[in-house]
Parts: C-alpha cells; sequence; structure tokens
C-alpha cells in the first residue's frame, strides 16, 4: 500500500504543478493583453535596435534601397511633428550610434493597441505597424512610392534600448 499512495500522491503533485503552470501562462498572458490597453506614448518613447527580414517580394532596389531603409536604432520622441501625419503623432528619428539613413526623422502614433511609424522624404518610403511584445514590438513593415511599383513587406523587431551613445 506504501508503493501505492507515493505513486498517487506524486500524480497529484504532477497534477497541481501542471494546474499552476497553466495559471501562470493565463496570467502573463492577460497582464501582457492589460499592459497593451494601457500603453501611453509615454510609456512607448524612448530607444529601440530595429531589426528588419528581407523584402518581399525580393526585386533589385538599386538606388531606391535607402527610401526604405529605416535606421538601425530608432528614438521615438515625445516631440510634436511641424506638419503631422496623423492626428496625435509624434517624431521619431534614428537613435545616437544608429547607421546612417537617408531619414533624419518621421513620425509614430499610438492607436489601437499598435505602434504605427511612417519614414518618409514625402514621395517614397515605409510605414510599420507594430504591435506590443515582451520586449517591444513587431510586426509588417510595407514599402511606398511616388511611381508605380509593388509593395513590399518585412517583418520587424524593434526591441527596447538605451538611448545613451
Amino acid at each position: 500500500m506504501g508503493e501505492e499512495r507515493k505513486r498517487l500522491v506524486s500524480g497529484v503533485g504532477v497534477s497541481r504543478r501542471l494546474g499552476t503552470l497553466a495559471a501562470l501562462v493565463i496570467l502573463a498572458a492577460h497582464a501582457s493583453c492589460a499592459s497593451t490597453r494601457e500603453s501611453t506614448p509615454e510609456a512607448v518613447s524612448g530607444c529601440y535596435q530595429v531589426h528588419l527580414t528581407a523584402w518581399q517580394p525580393a526585386m533589385p532596389l538599386g538606388g531606391d534601397a535607402e527610401f526604405v531603409t529605416p535606421p538601425d536604432r530608432m528614438n521615438l520622441t515625445l516631440d510634436t511633428s511641424e506638419h503631422p501625419w496623423r492626428k496625435g503623432s509624434f517624431v521619431v528619428r534614428p537613435a545616437p550610434g544608429s547607421r546612417d539613413t537617408i531619414h533624419t526623422s518621421g513620425e509614430w502614433v499610438l492607436s489601437d493597441e499598435k505602434l504605427e511609424i511612417l519614414w518618409t522624404n514625402g514621395f517614397s518610403g515605409l510605414t510599420m505597424d507594430l504591435s506590443p511584445t515582451r520586449h517591444g514590438f513587431q510586426g509588417i513593415a510595407r514599402t511606398f512610392w511616388d511611381f508605380p511599383r509593388a509593395t513590399q513587406t518585412a517583418g520587424v523587431e524593434a526591441t527596447r534600448a538605451s538611448c545613451g551613445e
């Protein structure tokens, strides 16, 4: 009877541990969703390391690649834009230490639990539609042009980073 009791008790222990683990996963998911709903520009502002996957469909862009290459580090500031693209938008700039880019600034806005970013020279560029993650944001970037060319998409990951140089 002793061995059978040990087996039953250890089985109950495993069930309890699995139940506790499931509850923690549900709580973490709920907390993540709650923090998404409570995001404010002040909480989102700051610097991020940016990584883009390859543009799809792949096509030779030649010299036009610079228009759809964002900084690899960006600073979401709380400065308001002089000529806003969207109501409530703020200025985004390359963060200190970022690679050279044609984009000296862009705009960002927080809406519908998403972060939307625009990098453009006024004619061509890219947009980013990002959702919150545990360490920043991820989503999709899309190209746009002032002449007929297919839109390309790429995956984007923006990870919170220091703004120090």
